[in-house]
C-alpha cells in the first residue's frame, strides 16, 4: 500500500468530536468519563472545544449539564454564538444513545495525538534541513515519544491551555481552607528541624479546621472534616496529645469528637 502524499496537516476527527459532545448532552452522567479520556484541547473544532471546556468546568464544579446551560456558557465564550447555538442544539437531537461516548472520546484523543506527531515530524524534518545532528534529532524524538506515552498513562494526559482557555475554565479561585494560606486541593508542607513542634502545630491546625475557628488567632478557617494519617506515633500517644492541644485551645471534647 502506497501512502498518499499530504500537503496539509492531519484533520481533527470532526464526527467523533460531534458525537462525543452529543453523547454528553444525551446523557450527562458520561461527562466525567468523556473528559477523562479527551480533554478540551484535544478537540480541533473551535466550537466543540469551547463546548468541551464548558462541560469540563461543570464536571469539576459539580454543576448540572444540559443543552440550555451549555448554550448559556457558549454565549459568553463563542465568537459566533448563533452558529454555535444551532450546532449544539442539533447535536442533542441527532445522538440517540451515549453508550459509545468513551469510544468516540478515544477517537478524538487519538486524532489529537496524530496531529501532534505530524507537527513534531515537520519540526524535526525542518531541523534536519537546518543542519542539526542526527543524534540530537533522535534524542528529541525519543523525548517527544516518552512525553506522549507518559501522558497516555495519566488520566486525562498532560493539561495544556492557552491563556484564554485558562481564564475561561478557571474564572474563580478554589475556596480557602485556611484563608491566606491554603485552598482546596492545595498541598501545604511544614518543614523544620526535628523536635521543634511540627506535629503539635499540625494538631492545632486540624482542630482549628474541625471547629471552624481561627488558626493561631490569625488565619480564618473553613470548617470541615480532617483525616490525620500518622505513621510514626502510637494511637495511645495521639489519644493523649490531641486532647491536650484541644484543652490548650479551649476546645470542648464535644466539638471535635
Amino acid at each position: 500500500m502506497i501512502a498518499t502524499p499530504h500537503t496539509t496537516g492531519l484533520p481533527p476527527a470532526l464526527d467523533a468530536e460531534a458525537w462525543t459532545i452529543g453523547s454528553v448532552l444525551r446523557d450527562p452522567s458520561v461527562a466525567a468519563d468523556v473528559i477523562g479520556v479527551a480533554r478540551p484541547q484535544s478537540f480541533g473544532d473551535p466550537i466543540l472545544r469551547l463546548a468541551a471546556e464548558a462541560i469540563e468546568r461543570r464536571v469539576r464544579n459539580g454543576e448540572p449539564i444540559d443543552v440550555a446551560l451549555l448554550l448559556s456558557d457558549l454565549q459568553e465564550t463563542a465568537p459566533d454564538y448563533s452558529g454555535a447555538r444551532v450546532r449544539i442544539a442539533c447535536l442533542a437531537d441527532e445522538i440517540h444513545t451515549a453508550a459509545h461516548a468513551a469510544y468516540y472520546a478515544a477517537q478524538v484523543r487519538d486524532a489529537a495525538q496524530k496531529r501532534r506527531i505530524r507537527d513534531e515530524a515537520d519540526r524535526i524534518s525542518q531541523a534536519a534541513l537546518n543542519g542539526h545532528s542526527g543524534r540530537d534529532l533522535l534524542h528529541e524524538l525519543k523525548c517527544f515519544a516518552e512525553d506522549e506515552l507518559s501522558g497516555e498513562e495519566r488520566p486525562g494526559g498532560v493539561s495544556q491551555y492557552t491563556l484564554g482557555q485558562l481564564r475561561r475554565q478557571f474564572p474563580e479561585q478554589k475556596q480557602p481552607v485556611i484563608d491566606g494560606l491554603l485552598r482546596r486541593g492545595e498541598v501545604c508542607n511544614v518543614v523544620s528541624m526535628s523536635k521543634v513542634g511540627k506535629s503539635w502545630l499540625g494538631y492545632s491546625l486540624a482542630l482549628s479546621v474541625i471547629t471552624g475557628r481561627e488558626w493561631l488567632g490569625q488565619f480564618p478557617t473553613r470548617r470541615g472534616k480532617v483525616l490525620l494519617i500518622d505513621n510514626e506515633l502510637h494511637p495511645e500517644t495521639l489519644a493523649k496529645r490531641i486532647p491536650d492541644v484541644a484543652h490548650a485551645m479551649a476546645i470542648k471534647a464535644a466539638e471535635c469528637e
